[in-house]
């Protein structure tokens, strides 16, 4: 899923998940339909108990290039926002987006979001 394309900013997407165990396959397939070419998946579980992190550890081998991150202790969202987004900087991402697991938005967002940033 991520792809390097030196004329496109980076766009580092981030998901914070807790205990979205069921959401996470229709997260990594919509994140594939995005339009924008030089993006990165961050999935940060955030203390989940619901099996989140054994699915990551089968479903993310089929993503490469994708990250996720584990947190033991539940910080809260507010919280874990702000290191991922940290972490995503550090990472070297120009443009940082923040999703929910339940993933429902156009397959042209990040794409959409990018173009908006790189005029602005």
């Amino acid at each position: 899923m991520t792809q390097r394309h030196p004329a496109q900013p980076l766009v580092s997407v981030i998901v914070v998940n807790w205990n979205g165990r069921d959401l996470l396959n229709s997260c990594f397939e919509a994140l594939e339909q995005q339009t924008w070419r030089n993006m990165e998946f961050i999935l940060v579980d955030n203390g989940s108990t619901d099996n989140s992190p054994a699915l990551l550890r089968e479903v993310l081998p089929r993503y490469p290039g994708c990250r996720s991150v584990r947190v033991e202790k539940n910080q809260g969202y507010g919280a874990n926002q702000k290191s991922c987004y940290r972490k995503a900087l550090d990472l070297g991402g120009d443009i940082i987006v923040m999703l929910h697991p339940d993933y429902q938005y156009t397959p042209a967002l990040i794409n959409s979001a990018s173009i908006k940033r790189r005029s602005a």
